[in-house]
């Protein structure tokens, strides 16, 4: 078996793992990349078909000061090419607001509400639970918020605001995690942008920097094996278009989800209790992303429509209206991002884009003579999921093998949102006390070939 020598090793190319890259090969170390697909990014990527740039997933980013993938381009000199999102217009009960600057949430619940009396109860029971005391874990947002009001317009608007950001229904997370989302996670989602130039742009932003520092990225290069001795990780085995290599490396960071990484490390290699937590607590949450192209807009707000109560849709974008770079000329690109019925049921496929559709054509007039559906991304199962993990379990970034980490959606901090590039700096901060660049070269040196 050939061998290869890098400082870390980093398996899956979504965001987390470039921007892991990135911060890595700018500090000095020798990096390897391996991604299985034939393209870059994971989920967070795009594809080409007829000229347009289609999201695997709903493209926006934190911006400014509440980006974390924002400060980590600028420091490792990596173009963050975004255009400031646009406020979302939301329909409620068949009417469209345009929320104000300040206190939005407020405004969109005085809309929902039947009269000041349940406005007040229910501003005031968010506010002591977000600055007195948090409410349990042991009761799901839906059962809290009914203490305080049965208005099923209110729950829609929530309801929105969950599936929108957090990916579960009211009924699948507890109230204590809303409320922790609400006081971190929320702030960071105020203020985002869309990529000029898709997903693909942002990702061949860093493989551009991993490259010109001397970093290494293999597409099509599954990671068969995670390599361990004595409780240390000692590096992988990569299948290189048919070649299988052995690479050896000081640290290893799996951005393909803490499942994945025990499959490849060997659940017999790990803590009991470590893999029982992780198989009772882990679940992945389930979107759809419909994609359609059309020669108007459909919808007439840069920023996208917020459907209240709706069967499956969450939110509309005209994406061409903001970055017309993702669209042919005289075409528009449109993506519905959807939530199905469960993150916890069965769920069938054909039913859930049908309800999908439905929104679709009672909210966009001319859908059906217009629209053309370019893809349908579902999001349904552990391997290639919306969100790695629900709220309200946070695994560590770090394994019960020495050196082996994760990163991505599935181990960020509590009330962070799955946000992936947050688990990155815990990383790399810890990495770089343990590990020192050119340690790798010098320490497997004189190892025999094959050991």
């Amino acid at each position: 078996m050939r061998q290869a020598k890098y400082d870390v090793a980093i398996i899956g190319s979504g965001i987390a793992g470039m921007c892991a890259a990135a911060l890595l090969v700018h500090a000095g170390y020798k990096v390897l990349v391996a991604e299985k697909l034939p393209q870059l990014g994971g989920r967070c990527s795009t594809i080409e078909y007829k000229g347009f740039k289609i999201p695997y997933v709903a493209q926006e980013k934190p911006i400014g000061e509440y980006g974390v993938e924002a400060a980590i381009f600028k420091e490792v000199g990596a173009e963050f090419d975004l255009v400031p999102h646009p406020p979302i217009i939301y329909r409620i009960r068949g009417k469209d607001y345009q929320v104000p600057e300040k206190g939005q949430l407020s405004f969109l619940l005085a809309q929902c509400c039947k009269d000041e009396l349940e406005l007040d109860r229910i501003r005031t029971a968010l506010r002591r639970a977000r600055t007195w005391e948090e409410p349990s874990s042991s009761i799901t947002f839906r059962d809290w918020l009914l203490q305080f009001t049965e208005n099923e317009t209110v729950m829609g608007l929530l309801q929105n605001i969950m599936c929108a950001l957090l990916m579960v229904r009211l009924y699948e997370v507890s109230a204590k995690e809303v409320i922790r989302f609400t006081k971190v996670g929320m702030t960071r989602w105020g203020h985002t942008g869309r990529p000029r130039r898709g997903n693909i742009g942002l990702i061949e932003s860093l493989a551009k920097v991993i490259r010109g520092r001397g970093g290494e990225i293999w597409t099509r290069s599954p990671a068969k094996q995670i390599l361990a001795r004595d409780g240390v990780v000692q590096g992988i085995v990569v299948d290189k278009e048919g070649d299988e290599i052995e690479v050896t490396a000081k640290a290893v960071i799996s951005n393909t989800g803490p499942k994945e990484t025990v499959r490849l490390v060997g659940e017999q290699n790990l803590d009991r209790g470590y893999v029982k937590e992780l198989k009772e607590n882990l679940h992945h949450g389930s979107q759809m992303l419909i994609s359609f192209a059309s020669d108007r807009p459909l919808l007439e707000y840069p920023g996208g429509l917020g459907m209240v109560g709706a069967r499956r849709v969450v939110n509309i974008s005209c994406v061409t209206l903001t970055c017309p770079e993702v669209s042919p000329p005289g075409k528009y690109l449109h993506t519905a991002q959807c939530m199905p019925k469960s993150n916890f049921a069965p769920l069938d496929q054909k039913t859930e884009i049908e309800a999908a559709i439905e929104d679709l054509r009672e909210n966009l007039p001319g859908f059906d003579r217009y629209a053309e559906v370019l893809n349908t991304s579902c999001f349904f199962n552990e391997d290639w999921p919306g969100y790695r993990n629900l709220a309200g379990y946070y695994p560590s970034q770090k394994t019960p093998i020495e050196h082996l980490y994760n990163v991505g959606d599935a181990v960020t901090p509590p009330g962070e949102a799955n946000y992936s590039a947050t688990s990155v700096r815990i990383v790399i901060e810890d990495l770089e006390t343990r590990v020192k660049p050119g340690e790798a070269q010098q320490d497997f040196e004189d190892y025999p070939q094959g050991y």
